[in-house]
């Protein structure tokens, strides 16, 4: 069953995942410095094993975190496609596809084909209407 939240995720989803995929950069890098710190270290001999083995630890877990997060938008973004390829009106496939799944915003879409801001506006409104949470 779909929900609101499926769709509402999508839209968001482009942005979330985009922040996620910074942070795992990041976390990346501090890996990379850590690495670097571990071969100085093993000259100099300040710190144990272990200290750096918890720091990789919270870091790939993190990591892990981030990437969870990116897959579960990622499977609502397909449940929301899959719905939105069931739906046989022209017209309300084409404007629930370019909001949801190209991220355009409804006027863009009233532009893009070529149809009135408010009849695209009431085709969404009454869609969503039939959609649970959201009438």
């Amino acid at each position: 069953m779909i929900t609101a939240d499926d769709f509402n995720s999508t839209l968001r989803a482009g942005k979330e995942v985009e922040v996620y995929l910074t942070r795992i950069e990041k976390l990346e890098r501090r890996l990379r410095n850590v690495g670097s710190l571990i071969i100085t270290d093993s000259v100099k001999h300040t710190k144990k094993p272990s200290d750096f083995s918890n720091i990789i630890a919270k870091i790939e877990l993190e990591k892990e975190k981030y990437l969870q997060k990116i897959e579960e938008l990622n499977t609502k973004e397909k449940k929301v496609e899959q719905y939105i390829n069931t739906i046989e009106n022209k017209n309300l496939h084409l404007i629930l596809h370019y909001r949801y799944l190209s991220h355009m915003t409804l006027p863009a879409i009233a532009i893009k084909l070529d149809l009135s801001i408010d009849w695209v506006k009431e085709m969404h409104s009454k869609f969503m209407k039939t959609i649970p949470d959201c009438a």
